[in-house]
């Protein structure tokens, strides 16, 4: 048998109606006889009740390429530590079950890849939402030009882009850096993204090589958010991001961090667990609090009180456990009257 030149590890939970377009994308759209893709790719289930392993299975009967496995533990990020240890490429990427790549991107990626020799190589992608499409990657300078062999500290915006599918590793670099998915109930792909972006050299390209399907769902990551378990999950994978960031002892990447977390990312994770919940627990919250308390302390020199009125308020209310007064502080899309407070 022989060695494929890249791995694409995709983990899969209850994405019947959507992994045929996604398996489809991958196995018949990379390659064209001018630029050739010699991929295999790793399906591993985690405990699936609707049919998707058996429509994996049937396309792995018509293509040698495609393996699918059950994952042997529980979550996304099991799953996609499971399939890197079964990968046999000298890249690796991944992509989840719901999702699309267009034609020609994990070829533009290993193209660029080659010529530089980078440890990985980040693409443009979009959102795509029910009734609109979304391009963040229009307000990142990082994305506005291709880039070849910068660190984090040449592109600092490259860390708002955080998740680990619109992009190609190089094995023994990931391996070398030891990186790994955490254990954790959503967003377990910032962690080791931040860990590869303040470990590699790499390069930026200005081609979409991603559609990430924004869908609604008692099973999507977003609904996950909605409950304390969520938000406490997410806390703690940020602050040990947070660490890494102030290690790393660029000022720019810092202040980049901050604003990411304090004005976008941590704030609307926020802001989505307390509108998601439908009691709001300040018990059940507390080690929420103590999380967010010690991420404001690591960066309270100034960047907290020059936010916007009601992000300033929302997390100093948070930090000293006041979740029912940020929840209403947060306004009428809260839906407070259809609420409890515990």
């Amino acid at each position: 048998m022989t060695t494929p030149e890249l791995s694409v590890i995709v983990p899969t939970h209850d994405v019947g109606l959507w992994v045929g377009e996604l398996l489809s994308s991958i196995l018949e759209d990379q390659s064209t006889p001018a630029d050739p893709v010699d991929l295999e790719v790793i399906v591993v289930d985690d405990a699936s009740t609707d049919e998707t392993f058996e429509i994996a299975e049937a396309y792995a009967a018509r293509d040698p390429r495609l393996t699918v496995v059950r994952s042997p533990g529980k979550g996304g990020g099991q799953a996609r530590n499971h399939g890197v240890s079964l990968a046999r490429g000298r890249f690796i990427a991944f992509a989840d079950g719901d999702d699309l790549v267009p034609r020609g991107a994990y070829a533009a990626m290993l193209r660029k890849t080659r010529q530089t020799g980078s440890d990985m190589v980040v693409g443009r992608f979009f959102k795509l939402f029910s009734d609109r499409v979304w391009w963040p990657v229009r307000a990142w300078p990082a994305f506005d030009e291709e880039r070849t062999l910068v660190t984090l500290a040449d592109a600092p915006s490259a860390l708002r882009n955080r998740a680990c599918w619109n992009r190609v590793f190089r094995r023994d670099f990931w391996d070398t850096a030891q990186i790994s998915f955490p254990d954790a109930s959503r967003s377990n792909d910032i962690e080791p993204m931040v860990h590869a972006l303040t470990t590699a050299r790499f390069d930026i390209l200005t081609e979409t090589v991603y559609v990430y399907r924004d869908r609604p769902g008692p099973g999507s990551m977003t609904a996950k958010s909605h409950s304390p378990a969520g938000i406490i999950s997410y806390l703690e994978q940020e602050l040990r991001c947070a660490r890494r960031i102030i290690e790393l002892g660029d000022p720019q990447v810092r202040a980049e961090y901050a604003s990411l977390i304090f004005d976008a990312d941590g704030w609307m994770a926020i802001v989505r667990a307390l509108r998601g919940m439908s009691v709001i627990d300040p018990e059940a919250l507390e080690p929420a609090r103590v999380l967010v308390a010690e991420l404001v302390g690591l960066f309270d020199d100034g960047i907290v009180d020059d936010l916007e009125r009601d992000k300033r308020w929302g997390w100093r209310l948070v930090a000293s456990g006041q979740w029912a007064t940020a929840a209403r502080l947060i306004g009428q899309d809260v839906r407070w009257g259809d609420r409890a407070v515990a």
